[in-house]
Order: structure tokens, then C-alpha cells, then sequence
């Protein structure tokens, strides 16, 4: 039935006509203007709504517009007159789904454009729900691959693009901008791709992209990827071709999920279950053993509570092991013996045992097999010849009747007498040393002579043999490592001895050596303090006499020294000043060996320091025509540290510095390798010094060249205090040297030095400026 249509009318009585006329199922609703219009629009809905463009209270235009900023869903079609047209495409901005001229009016006209209204309304209409859904859609999808943690993909193969999501530049660690400019880098993006791939697992992704692409193969593999941390992490890529109407792959998009801890919980679970699978097989052998144990016992037990007598026989072999545990070769005899009394049939018995000498290939050859042990009649035919027929019994432990008939068909008939008639064996066999040899018992005129309960008594003596051979073989062994370990522990015994003395002599020449530091400080210390009350008089007598002569000279006033005496003067004053820097040298190397020489933190300027220290060295490298530098790269020149004995170490690098090179430069560096490091570095172009040499240069008393006619002269202390108190400083010092072309010394102290231990920190600070 065709469906009824609800039409609003605003205005426009002549709509009313035409549809009835035309006989169209529609309900027809009338307004008078625009605001009632509006009223009736908000209370129910309408399929459709025509409208006069001239209207007592406005426009139509002004109504169209007023309809769709409410948001109202209708298709509006107005009746316009001749002079109208030229605000018909205002109109159709508007909102308004169609026009038509008053003059054109007929019923045909208007269910037509009525229809046509409707229809494009509709259709809009789904096409809005259908992108609605698609958008849901297409937010569903994203929220569930958000949701899986995996990275997506997409590889436009027509324009050879590529699109990854940020997940992806996670799992790699770099993003997309790092692999390629742009999507459209294609080229870049896969070689830098392929690059981040563990080189086995290259090949077997563009296998699996051309499986995939040529032949529609599942697109679905492992393979591992190079984080930027350097780490190789394993991921699962998964994807799918889209195809054109002739099959041709146009695109391919997919995703990558980092699978690295379900392959770390995987290894771990692997290597869980082959602990217990091995588990497993231990418990499996324990069981399969006291399985066998215990079906052995019970053969036992129901073989000796048939047969007394073999119990009795079982109980004295027992007793035997027991008696003759060390001697294996008596008791095996008497093992023997006591099967041949057991079992009345046996007129021999024999026990053959494989030679412990043998191993691998060696123990199938014939010289492996040794017949240990032999007891009843006639027990000089039993030969272990190699085609003898004990050897065959021997190596083929089982039926002796259809052994016997072959070998009664080849032997030739001078050995058949040689032939028992019957004979029973069983191998001796251990859980530890598998077979160790056979046991056997013959008879040579009955060959019916055994029945199966002699064969149960044989295993069981079988059992109690190898029982046997491996006590006494345990015992030999524990008994060769008891003399061993007895020999040992005299020889570490006597070593002990040996060493204690040692440790005694040592011990005694350590305390004659600390008391001869002891006596030597003291020594070094008294002639010190001794030697500097006379010095510091030469010294400033001399300083008084030069004083006195060079204002006697300005002032015109007493007799001043002559060039010759001032000279000589001088010369007492400069060497006093060497010898007293000597005596505090020997000062300080005695205080550094008792312990009593402390660093007194403070805060130092570096450059301020190190400027003086250059400008002292100054004169004596310009008397030498030396290139005296100094360079400077800190950023903060305060350090916290002693500056007397941080200028100490810095004045003895320059003096060596300056006195050791006779033409060049000497440079001074410092500089912050980091915010809490100094590093300052003395450089010449001096005599160098030879490799042999550099690891005795900082010993105390060492110098390079050691004889009196040496050409520098020095107590050899100075390095050897340079690096005691660097030590102090929780420092280091190297020296790096070619003979002939200078010596570089670095040191590396901390920025802060610390206090020394109980002392407290000062009060107040100086700060060298």
C-alpha cells in the first residue's frame, strides 16, 4: 500500500488544489505565516513543507533560514512569482530543497517536485546514518587496535606509500621522521626498515611479502626488530593484500605487536618444562630402578622360600661378600665353589669378567675377556680360546642347546670331547658398571641337567657377584685415593711447616723494617727542624747584607758591598733558598710516611693560582728562551682544596718542567673533563724519558740518572711527593714521554677535596684572588 505523506503548507492555498487534484495520498496541514509555521515544525514531523515566498510576517528566505538554524529535518519547496527568480539561488543557499513559479503551478508539476524533494531528502538522509555508522565504525576499529597494542601499517603499493601508527615507533624506538622524510620516502623507510631486521630474519620477510603477494599465501611470521636501545625485540606482523578486479594487489595493511615478554614467559616456561622433563627422567630411572630391584628381591624371596638349600647357599655367600669384602680374587672362588655344592647337576662353574683395562671399541676384542675363576671337574678344558666354545657361550650369553648343535657341526672332532653337554649362564650385571662379566655352570654328561630354579639360584648368585666385584672395586679405589690423600696431606703438611716459617721471617722482617721507617722519620724529621734553624739565618743574614748594601748604594750612606762580595752574597742566599726547600721536601716526605701531614680545605681560585704559579717560572724560561704558556677552559675557577700544597704540586711540575728542557715551550692546561673534576696538565719539550723509566719515576729518592756526574741535579723527592699528596686529594697522576721529545704530566683531582680525618671545618674561608 503506498505510504500516506504528512505535507505542511504556509501561505499557499493553491498546493492544496493542485495535490488533491492530483490525486496524491497525502495529509495536508495550513498555516497563515511564518511563526506558526515554526510552532507547528517543533511539535510533529513533516515529509514535506511548502511555502508562499511572500508572507504577511516576512519572507520566505527569512523563514528557510530560520528553519534549518533550528536544525529541523524537512524538505522546504518554495512558490516563488516571475519577479522572484533572482533570489531563487539565495533560496537554494538557504536550505531550501526546490523553487517553483506560481505560474507554472499545475498537480502534475507539484507531486513531481514533491516526489523529487522527498526522494533527495531521504537519500541524504541514509547517506548521513550510513557515514554515522561508518564513522562508529571506523572509531570502533581504532579503539580496538588501540586496544591491542599493536602497531598498524599501511602500504599503498600503486603509490608506494607507507603510514605507521605511533605504536610502531615505539616498539622501535624511533619515529617515522627518523626512518623517512614523508610517507612518500618510500624507498628510505624500508631500507632503514629492513636495517633495523636481525639479518636472519630479512630474507624470510620478503619471502613471506612475495609469497603473500604473488600467491595469496598467508602473510603471518615472527622475526625480530633493533630498538634504538640496541636491544632486539621480537614481534608477530600480521597482514592482508587488497586486490583490484584482476586479482593485482593495490594495497597490503597489517599490524606489528611486540611479542618480547610472551617470548621471555615462552623461554621461561621451555626452560621450566625441560627441568622437569629431565625431573621426570630421573624419576622415571628411580623408578624403573626400584622397580627392578624390587622384582629382582621378589625373585629372590620366592626362589629361596621354594628352595632351602639355596637360601642357605644365598645366606653364606652373604656372609662371604662380608668376610672377603677387600679380597675379590678368594672370595670369587669361593662363590664358584659354593654353586658347584648348591646345585647338585653343576660339575663346573666358571666366572668370566671383562677387563677393566678396556674401553670403547677395545672391550668387544677377545684379550677383553679374562676367565677369572673356575671350580668342579674338569675345569682344565674350560679355555677362552678365540673359536673355542667357551668363547662363544661367553660372548652369546643365552640357548647353549642350538649353540651347541652348530658348534658340534664345525668343530672338528678331536674338540667335541672338549664339549660339555649342557650349560647354564647368566651375565653379571650392575645398575652402575652395566655388564661386568658372565657366571656359568655346565654339566658334561647330562645335557638336561638345569631346570629353571638352578637358573633363579644362578641370577641370584650373579647379583650377589657383581654386588661383590663393585664393593671390592670401590674399596680398591677408596683405598689407592686414602694413600693418595695420605701422601698429599704430608706433602701439605710439610709445606705448611715451610710456609709458617716463612710467614715468621716475613713477619719478623716487616717489624725490623716499620721500626727502621720509624727510626728514619725521626731521623729525616730531627735533622730537618735541626738544619732550618741555621738555614733561615744564612738566609736572612744574606738578605740583610744585600738589603743593607743596595740602600747603602741609593742613599749614598755607609760603605756598600762590592759586585764581587754582593755576587757572592747572592749566591749564599740562593743556595741557602735550595737547601731550605730540600729540608722542607724532607719535611714533608717524612710527614707523608708518619701519617701526621693533613690538607687544609679551602676555597682556591684556579686561575689566580695557576697565573702566579707561571708568572714565578717566568724569568728562568725566558733566560732559556722557553715559550712559557698558559691556557685556561673552566668555566667555574672556585675549587674547594689546600692551595699550598696544591701550589706546591704545580710549582714542582713547572721547576721540573723548566729544568729539564733545554730549547722549546712549556705548557700548562686546565680544564673541566666535568662539573666536579679538575684536570691540569704540564707539557715540555724537554729530554724526554725513556719507557723503561716511567714506572720509577715517582719512587722516593729515584731519579733517572743516578751518578755523580750527572747533569741534573735533585734528591729525586719531588715527584714522589707530587703524587702522595695527589693520592691525599683523592687524586691520580700520569705521565705520558718520548725520549728526546718531552713528557706530558696530567693530573685529575676532584673539584671539592674533602676534610682530613678529625679536623674540624674552619670558620672562616680565603679565597686567592
Amino acid at each position: 500500500m503506498e505510504e500516506k505523506l504528512k505535507i505542511l503548507v504556509v501561505d499557499a492555498g493553491a498546493v492544496c488544489c493542485g495535490l488533491m487534484a492530483a490525486g496524491a495520498r497525502v495529509e495536508v496541514s495550513e498555516t497563515a505565516d511564518s511563526k506558526k509555521a515554526i510552532a507547528v515544525l517543533q511539535q510533529q514531523p513533516f515529509d514535506c513543507v511548502f511555502l508562499n515566498y511572500r508572507l504577511s510576517d516576512g519572507d520566505g528566505l527569512t523563514l528557510v533560514r530560520q528553519v534549518r538554524s533550528l536544525g529541523l529535518k524537512v524538505p522546504l519547496i518554495v512558490l516563488t512569482h516571475e519577479e522572484d527568480e533572482e533570489i531563487a539561488m539565495e533560496l537554494m543557499k538557504a536550505g531550501a530543497s526546490d523553487y517553483i513559479d506560481f505560474e507554472q503551478v499545475s498537480a502534475q508539476t507539484l507531486v513531481r517536485i514533491m516526489n523529487n524533494a522527498i526522494r533527495i531528502y531521504r537519500a541524504e538522509t541514509l547517506a548521513a546514518i550510513a557515514f554515522n555508522q561508518i564513522q562508529e565504525s571506523e572509531e570502533r576499529y581504532r579503539l580496538v587496535l588501540e586496544g591491542s597494542n599493536d602497531g598498524i601499517w599501511d602500504w599503498d603499493i600503486t603509490k608506494n606509500q607507507v603510514y605507521c601508527n605511533h605504536r610502531i615507533e615505539e616498539i622501535i624506538g624511533q619515529s617515522v621522521t627518523e626512518l623517512g622524510k614523508s610517507a612518500n620516502d618510500f624507498n628510505t623507510i624500508v631500507k632503514k626498515f629492513f636495517d633495523l631486521l636481525h639479518p636472519e630474519d630479512r630474507k624470510k620477510l620478503k619471502d613471506a611479502v612475495r609469497a603473500h603477494l604473488c600467491h595469496n599465501a598467508e602473510f603471518n611470521l615472527e622475526l625480530r626488530l633493533r630498538h634504538s636501545s640496541g636491544e632486539y625485540r621480537y614481534c608477530m606482523m600480521r597482514g592482508k593484500a587488497q586486490r583490484d578486479a584482476f586479482g593485482k594487489p593495490v594495497r597490503m595493511a597489517g599490524a606489528l605487536g611486540d611479542i618480547t615478554a610472551a617470548k621471555q614467559v615462552e623461554e621461561e616456561l621451555r626452560s621450566r618444562l625441560e627441568q622437569l622433563e629431565k625431573i621426570h627422567q630421573i624419576n622415571a630411572r628411580l623408578y624403573l630402578d626400584s622397580q627392578e630391584a624390587s622384582n629382582n628381591l621378589r625373585r629372590a624371596v620366592l626362589i629361596l622360600g621354594e628352595q632351602q638349600q639355596q637360601l642357605r647357599t644365598l645366606q653364606r655367600l652373604s656372609n662371604l661378600i662380608n668376610q672377603h669384602l677387600a679380597n675379590l680374587p678368594e672370595l670369587l672362588q669361593v662363590m664358584a665353589q659354593s654353586v658347584c655344592d648348591a646345585i647338585a647337576a653343576a660339575q663346573f662353574c666358571f666366572i668370566v669378567l671383562n677387563n677393566q683395562t678396556c674401553v670403547g671399541e677395545a672391550a668387544t676384542q677377545e684379550n677383553c675377556m679374562v676367565l677369572t675363576v673356575t671350580a668342579g671337574i674338569g675345569t682344565e678344558r674350560l679355555r677362552l680360546d678365540e673359536d673355542g666354545w667357551l668363547k662363544q657361550v661367553v660372548s652369546t650369553v643365552g640357548d647353549f642347546k642350538s649353540a651347541r648343535k652348530e658348534m658340534l657341526n664345525t668343530q672338528c672332532p678331536m674338540l667335541r670331547a672338549y664339549l660339555p653337554a649342557s650349560v647354564c649362564t647368566v651375565a653379571i650385571n650392575s645398575p652402575q658398571g652395566g655388564c661386568l662379566g658372565v657366571l656359568g655352570i655346565g654339566n658334561w654328561e647330562d645335557g638336561e641337567a638345569f631346570d629353571e630354579e638352578d637358573r633363579h639360584l644362578l641370577v641370584a648368585v650373579g647379583e650377589q657377584a657383581a654386588i661383590a666385584i663393585n664393593n671390592a672395586r670401590l674399596i680398591k679405589t677408596l683405598e689407592e685415593r686414602e694413600e693418595r690423600l695420605a701422601n698429599q696431606n704430608e706433602v701439605l703438611a710439610n709445606q705448611n711447616r715451610e710456609l709458617e716459617n716463612q710467614r715468621q721471617q716475613i713477619q719478623m722482617q716487616n717489624l725490623q723494617l716499620m721500626e727502621a721507617a720509624r727510626l728514619k722519620s725521626q731521623f729525616l724529621a730531627t735533622m730537618s727542624h735541626e738544619l732550618r734553624t741555621p738555614m733561615n739565618a744564612v738566609i736572612g743574614f744574606s738578605q740583610l747584607l744585600l738589603h743593607s748594601s743596595s740602600r747603602s748604594r741609593t742613599q749614598s750612606k755607609g760603605q756598600p758591598l762590592t759586585l764581587e762580595q754582593e755576587n757572592m752574597v747572592q749566591r749564599i742566599l740562593d743556595n741557602g733558598k735550595h737547601l731550605l726547600s730540600l729540608i722542607d721536601d724532607i719535611l714533608d716526605l717524612s710527614k707523608i710516611e708518619s701519617g701526621r701531614l693533613e690538607l687544609l680545605p679551602e676555597p682556591v681560585n684556579l686561575e689566580v693560582l695557576l697565573t702566579n704559579a707561571v708568572e714565578e717560572f717566568r724569568s728562568p724560561a725566558q733566560e732559556k728562551h722557553l715559550d712559557l704558556n698558559l691556557d685556561i677552559g673552566l668555566n667555574n675557577p672556585i675549587a674547594i682544596n689546600d692551595s699550598i700544597r696544591l701550589r706546591q704540586i704545580i710549582v714542582n711540575l713547572l721547576s721540573n718542567a723548566v729544568k729539564f728542557t733545554p730549547s722549546g715551550f712549556v705548557r700548562v692546561e686546565v680544564s673541566e673533563p666535568s662539573p666536579d673534576k679538575i684536570a691540569i696538565v704540564v707539557q715540555d719539550s724537554g729530554i724526554g724519558i725513556a719507557q723503561e723509566n716511567l714506572d720509577r719515576i715517582f719512587e722516593t729518592f729515584r731519579q733517572v740518572d743516578q751518578s755523580l756526574s750527572k747533569k741534573y741535579y735533585g734528591t729525586g723527592l719531588g715527584l714522589a711527593i707530587i703524587k702522595s699528596l695527589v693520592q691525599m686529594m683523592n687524586g691520580k697522576i700520569t705521565v705520558q714521554s718520548v725520549l728526546g721529545e718531552g713528557s706530558t704530566f696530567t693530573i685529575e683531582i676532584p673539584r671539592e677535596v674533602p676534610l682530613s680525618a678529625g679536623r674540624k671545618t674552619k670558620t672562616t674561608k680565603r679565597i686567592i684572588r
